[in-house]
C-alpha cells in the first residue's frame, strides 16, 4: 500500500520536459523535432523497484518510420474514406524514435521529419496523433497532447520566422481542455522547451522570456506546459534574423 501511495504522489512531483526543436539550413530547409523526456519518472521508477531480486532491465531503442508502416497497409487504407487517407499520408515524412534505457534512467521520445519548406509541418503534433489508427502499430501511450481546436503554423518569409498558435474552433477546445483536467498537476509539474536554430545571427524576438545562444544563432524559450496548453496564443513570437 506505501509502495502504491509513494508510485501515485511521486507521478505527480516528477516533472517531465516536452521539446520543440526547428533547425535551418541556409536555403531554410530543415528538420523539425518534437520530443518527450521521460527520464526522470524512469529514475524514480527505478529506485523503487531496486530492491527486487532478479529484475529484468528493459531496453529499447525503436525507430518507426511511418511510410513503411503506410506501405504495409496500404490496402487496408485504401478501404477508408478519402479524407481519413488524405490526413495519414500526411504522416509519410515522418519517423518516430523511442529509446528507454532503466539502468541508464533514459527515456526519450522524438518524431522527426525533414522539410523543404517549414510551412509543410505546421501542426506536427495534430499530424501525428494520426498515427493511432495503425492498430497494434500505433505508439500506445505516446505522451504527446493535442487538442483539435488549436492550430499551430510556422512561417519562414525572407529574414522573418513566426511560430502561430490559433484556437480556431473555441467548442473544441473547451471540451480538449475538460477532458485533460485530471491531468493538470502534471501538466502544471511539466516543462515544455523550445529552441530554434538559424544559418545567421538572430537580431531580435518578441517573445520576452525568450533566450539567445553565445553564437546568437539559435533561440531558447521555456514555459510551462500546462500555460502551454491553456492560453496557446499568449505563446507566438516572431523572430527577425540579420540580413
Amino acid at each position: 500500500m506505501k509502495k502504491i501511495l509513494f508510485l501515485f504522489v511521486s507521478f505527480f512531483l516528477v516533472s517531465c520536459v516536452f521539446t520543440e526543436e526547428v533547425t535551418f539550413n541556409s536555403d531554410k530547409t530543415g528538420q523539425l523535432s518534437i520530443g518527450f523526456n521521460g527520464s526522470e519518472f524512469i529514475k524514480m521508477m527505478g529506485g523503487m523497484n531496486s530492491d527486487e531480486e532478479n529484475k529484468v532491465v528493459k531496453k529499447v531503442d525503436s525507430l518507426v518510420v511511418f511510410s513503411d508502416i503506410l506501405e504495409v497497409n496500404k490496402d487496408s487504407i485504401a478501404q477508408l474514406p478519402v479524407k481519413e487517407q488524405e490526413e495519414l499520408m500526411k504522416l509519410k515524412p515522418y519517423s518516430l524514435r523511442i529509446q528507454m534505457d532503466e539502468s541508464a534512467d533514459l527515456f526519450l521520445f522524438e518524431m522527426l521529419t525533414d522539410f523543404q519548406k517549414i510551412e509543410d509541418v505546421s501542426d506536427a503534433f495534430k499530424t501525428f496523433s494520426k498515427s493511432s489508427v495503425f492498430g497494434d502499430q500505433r505508439i500506445k501511450g505516446a505522451p504527446i497532447v493535442t487538442n483539435d481546436g488549436v492550430e499551430v503554423s510556422y512561417s519562414f518569409k525572407g529574414n522573418r520566422f513566426e511560430r502561430k498558435a490559433r484556437i480556431k474552433n473555441a467548442e473544441l477546445f473547451r471540451n480538449a481542455l475538460d477532458s485533460l483536467s485530471e491531468s493538470a498537476m502534471i501538466l502544471n509539474a511539466s516543462t515544455y522547451k523550445m529552441k530554434y536554430n538559424f544559418p545567421v545571427k538572430v537580431r531580435s524576438v518578441s517573445y520576452e522570456g525568450a533566450q539567445l545562444s553565445s553564437d546568437m544563432k539559435s533561440v531558447f524559450i521555456e514555459v510551462n506546459y500546462k500555460d502551454l496548453t491553456t492560453d496557446p496564443e499568449q505563446y507566438n513570437f516572431t523572430v527577425i534574423l540579420e540580413q
